[in-house]
């Protein structure tokens, strides 16, 4: 599963608005006047290989990888190594690029503790591969990263993910985050049901429900919302998508497993308030919520939020046990 775009909410406007070191070029090279979509011509597979194995570019590729350091590939040859090899045999893999009948090492598989406890594996290729890699890169990327979105943070020079939720946030607060499914919800999508979720089993189980429900016709499409208490401003710009991500991990791989699309709203505040106020945004057919299976009074006393959505909302709430 991977996540679409995370983008600012105001407050007042539950809406969305439209918007370690890699070998990556450090600094975006923006071109907003010529995109790839208004480029005159499209280049070949020959012609952009060429342009990746000219000298010039080739040198500045094994410039970035040179300086990155890092580890030997499953051939046991380190920088310096790969130097000495590829002084007589580039030729030979120049050609096979060429031609097509080039084909990578398999990456060495190397296991990193987590601070936490555990391990993170990471593969590593050679440090050719790793030269190929880096000279395709400084070609394409001047190409494509132009025709991305100015919203875009994800795996792109110059920007990281921490960086979305400042620049979206504008000159107000940061009160929410909306995020996408992979592939995202079609457009467009009428009757829209709102499913409270957090990580306990009775919002896992409302989510089921809900898919089942919404499964039955395709007009219909599912939102999820998650709602925090209200954060500071920096506590908010931290970890605000990290907790709401966390929260809504096994629902949202529950959908993804049955493929069901889906938009997440994560939001600070009073969820008994916030989860009907962005249904009516929304325009949701209803609220479908988890309940620990509380009689009325229990929920009264406990201050239920089921009871308490069940009891501020004009639209249909399905409680699921």
């Amino acid at each position: 599963m991977s996540l679409g775009r995370a983008v600012h909410q105001k407050p007042g406007k539950l809406g969305r608005n439209a918007g370690g070191r890699g070998e990556a070029e450090p600094k975006a090279v923006r071109d907003e006047a010529r995109t790839a979509r208004h480029a005159t011509g499209s280049p070949g597979r020959e012609d952009l290989l060429a342009q990746a194995l000219a000298s010039a570019n080739m040198e500045a590729a094994w410039k970035r990888v040179k300086s990155n350091r890092g580890s030997a590939g499953v051939d046991g040859l380190s920088i310096a190594g790969t130097a000495d090899y590829l002084r007589t045999h580039w030729p030979r893999i120049r050609e096979s690029l060429l031609d097509g009948s080039y084909r990578p090492l398999p990456v060495r598989r190397v296991q990193i503790p987590k601070p936490d406890g555990g391990v993170r594996e990471l593969g590593i290729p050679t440090v050719t591969d790793r030269l190929i890699q880096q000279a395709l890169l400084q070609v394409l990327q001047r190409r494509i990263d132009p025709t991305f979105s100015d919203h875009s943070y994800g795996f792109r020079p110059g920007r990281r993910a921490q960086g979305a939720p400042r620049a979206c946030q504008g000159g107000g607060r940061l009160v929410g985050l909306v995020f996408d499914s992979t592939p995202p919800l079609a457009a467009p999508r009428v009757n829209p049901w709102l499913v409270a979720v957090d990580n306990s089993d009775n919002a896992l189980r409302a989510v089921a429900q809900a898919a089942r429900d919404t499964a039955e016709t395709t007009a219909c499409a599912l939102h999820l919302v998650h709602v925090q208490p209200w954060l500071s401003k920096e506590a908010a710009e931290a970890e605000l998508a990290h907790r709401g991500l966390g929260a809504t991990a096994r629902a949202r791989a529950l959908l993804d497993a049955t493929g069901s699309p889906w938009r997440l709203h994560i939001a600070m505040g009073d969820p008994a308030e916030r989860i009907p106020a962005l249904a009516a945004q929304l325009q949701a057919s209803g609220i479908v919520i988890g309940s620990r299976g509380l009689n009325m009074v229990e929920s009264l006393l406990l201050g239920s939020v089921a009871y308490k959505v069940m009891d501020q909302s004009a639209l249909p709430v399905m409680v699921v046990p």
